[in-house]
């Protein structure tokens, strides 16, 4: 469990940090940790739709006043124009977060009130949980403040239909919403809350306040040693079996944990269940598919991401039957040797990734050496893995096999570094990107092996071919003057990228011994920090310093500079290859993320961070950040623990961390 004491904290640290929960459909709650929204994607109900990326928000609050004795608390905090109102985090004593967040506050002199914020697993619920300790009685009163307004829209006022009920009420349009109290009464009063302002969007020139409609006003009796609760739901369900729901969860979130150490052998510890955790918030079923959200708030179903983060999702943690429905999907989703970029908000796939199809063979390959459930993989995903590599070869809408056996990509923005302006792409990749090309050349490997194993010495002779083509013909990245290799070739880009770091550390490198030493060596000493790898070295007059600024400018760094934690998964692949028995060292210079975890997205690590000041930035909670931290996490610690991997100081990453720890504020 991660714990934050409130008043060791100035409020602006407090507002930089935040928390998010899933229901496993690819809907969330969210907010910062004093329960201020700072964005407009915050809310204790942010339903999801025909996919994650269709999603809602229903419920943006609760307005809390806690009446003790006569005397009355406000417990909420909100932003409206010059001022701050409630400051309801003065009332705040701690948060905690496990698999959900907990908020104590002050209930009288001598007593606190604990709230709890679950969501329903599998539905479109949120069931807040209050009990009262160290005061006999009291009386909460919860006014909700309702939004609904897709999550991507900007400000406005929208108008409900409300139907008072006794202990609640029921809103029919614009959306369908239950809010009730198990015990209490409803008091109907609406209006609205005008001009809520929302600090991340001002910050990231995105309209900024929006009013928020308040149906009324609940009034629940608090006793000592007696729980009570309120359920904001999209469809009509009872209390017994969202209570039971949620008490179910904890012992999901208990088997879970286990079944990591068990398959793991790592020790428990709050680092690795924070991790394990946070996997677990990615994971969404809809119908009898299961799939890997990218990231929260803004980010739905995104393939290439979803491929990355597999291994630490599914694998790392044990569960294998999730890895094996995980492919199934993917595997059914794939069209002309493609596998979809994105799913959007209606549910349909689109196709325009040249890469992903490149994770989901490496995901196939991680899956066997896993589990080697060859047979799983010759029954359900064979016939798949065996049609991308034909139209690769042969080629599709988004990339070909040249004569040279290296892979070549039509667009520009087909790789994941994919930002445009004006639908022109920031960083052009067309050409032979490195980590497309080194991905191939070890999936063609793999696949040798697995059409040996599964008698196609046909295809076998294929692949073998294949693979060798491009292995010599690797030999084009190398740059001379740069000691490293070309980000892409034909046209040539000389920028010294991460992306090159794939070649090292990819199962079966194309690379020689001596290339992968000095391609790990300009990595680390112009790409590395320890919080990921920067998107572009700092020599290199494109290079921006800072993640700041408007949609444009944020547009420009983020590829140019932005810090990438995911990028440390394959550094700490390659590490471990150029020098073996090195687990102990690359713990080490992982170790930051276990303090990063406290500061922005608790019990998570975002999308990108930033340069000047290694404040998480972007997204808030990110798939392929967690995972690859997690498999590295998992694979070393093992490692270490069994004896291999003797500690050894680095004085590089030893001072890296030290230093990037110092220039974060709040931390105690």
């Amino acid at each position: 469990m991660i714990s934050l004491t409130l008043s060791e904290l100035s409020s602006d640290a407090a507002l930089q940090r935040e928390w998010v929960i899933s229901n496993g459909l690819g809907g969330y709650a969210s907010s910062s940790v004093i329960g201020m929204n700072t964005r407009k994607y915050h809310g204790l109900l942010v339903a999801a739709g025909n996919s994650p990326a269709q999603r809602t928000v229903l419920l943006s609050k609760y307005e809390e006043t806690l009446d003790v004795g006569g005397s009355r608390s406000e417990l909420s905090t909100n932003a409206y124009p010059g001022a701050v109102h409630p400051r309801g985090f003065q009332e705040m004593l701690e948060f905690r977060h496990d698999f959900a967040p907990t908020f104590v506050y002050k209930a009288g002199e001598h007593g606190t009130l604990h709230k709890r914020v679950c969501m329903v697993r599998r539905k479109n619920a949120t069931l807040a949980t209050y009990a009262l300790n160290g005061v006999d009685e009291a009386t909460l009163y919860i006014s909700p403040l309702l939004c609904g307004r897709g999550m991507h829209g900007d400000g406005g006022r929208v108008s409900w239909n409300i139907v008072p009920g006794a202990n609640g009420f029921r809103a029919t349009k614009p959306h369908q919403l239950y809010v009730r109290a198990q015990e209490g009464k409803f008091v109907p009063d609406g209006k609205f809350y005008s001009n809520v302002e929302y600090g991340h969007e001002k910050l990231r020139g995105y309209p900024y306040s929006e009013d928020l409609f308040c149906p009324g006003t609940l009034e629940i009796r608090l006793e000592k040693g007696k729980s009570a609760h309120v359920l904001a739901s999209s469809v009509d369900m009872g209390f017994e079996q969202a209570i039971d729901t949620v008490l179910k969860e904890g012992a999901r979130d208990s088997q879970m944990l286990r079944l990591y150490y068990e398959k793991s052998g790592v020790q428990k510890n709050d680092f690795a269940e924070a991790l394990v955790r946070a996997a677990d918030t990615f994971v969404f079923k809809s119908g009898a598919q299961y799939g890997i959200v990218a990231g929260y708030h803004w980010f739905g179903e995104w393939g290439r991401d979803a491929l990355v983060a597999f291994e630490g999702i599914c694998l790392s943690t044990g569960r294998y039957g999730l890895a094996r429905k995980v492919l199934l999907r993917y595997a059914q989703l794939a069209k002309q040797g493609q596998i979809p970029n994105l799913i959007d908000e209606n549910g349909q796939p689109q196709y325009n990734s040249a890469d992903a199809a490149m994770w989901f063979l490496n995901a196939l390959h991680a899956y066997c050496a896993h589990t080697h459930d060859y047979g799983f993989v010759e029954k359900n995903l064979w016939e798949a893995a065996k049609d991308i590599v034909r139209y690769c070869i042969r080629g599709n809408g988004m990339l070909a096999m040249n004569d040279d056996g290296l892979l070549n990509v039509k667009d520009g923005t087909g790789t994941w570094m994919d930002a445009k302006i004006d639908g022109k792409a920031i960083t052009p990749r067309n050409g032979k990107p490195v980590e497309i090309n080194a991905l191939w050349h070890s999936n063609l490997v793999m696949m040798r092996g697995l059409a040996e194993r599964f008698g196609e010495s046909k295809n076998a002779n294929t692949y073998r071919e294949a693979a060798k083509a491009c292995r010599e013909s690797f030999s084009q990245f190398w740059n001379p003057d740069a000691e490293c290799l070309y980000d892409v070739i034909e046209p040539y880009s000389p920028k010294v990228r991460p992306n090159q770091i794939y070649a090292v550390s990819v199962p079966f490198s194309p690379l020689n011994e001596l290339q992968q030493r000095m391609v790990l060596n300009a990595v680390r000493m112009q790409l590395f920090t320890p919080l990921g790898l920067r998107s572009l070295s700092q020599k290199d007059a494109e290079f921006a310093a800072s993640y700041t600024g408007d949609q444009q400018q944020r547009d420009r760094a983020y590829h140019n500079g932005a810090i990438w934690p995911f990028l440390l998964g394959a550094f700490a692949d390659a590490h471990l290859k150029v020098f073996p028995n090195s687990e102990a060292t690359v713990l080490r210079m992982m170790m930051g993320f276990d303090a990063q975890m406290r500061i922005g997205c608790i019990g998570s690590i975002g999308e990108i961070f930033d340069n000047k000041t290694h404040a998480p930035v972007g997204a808030a909670s990110q798939a392929w950040s967690v995972a690859e931290v997690l498999r590295v996490y998992t694979k070393c610690k093992k490692a270490v623990g069994s004896g291999n991997g003797a500690w050894k100081e680095n004085p590089l990453f030893e001072k890296s961390r030290v230093q990037m720890i110092s220039k974060w504020s709040g931390i105690r």
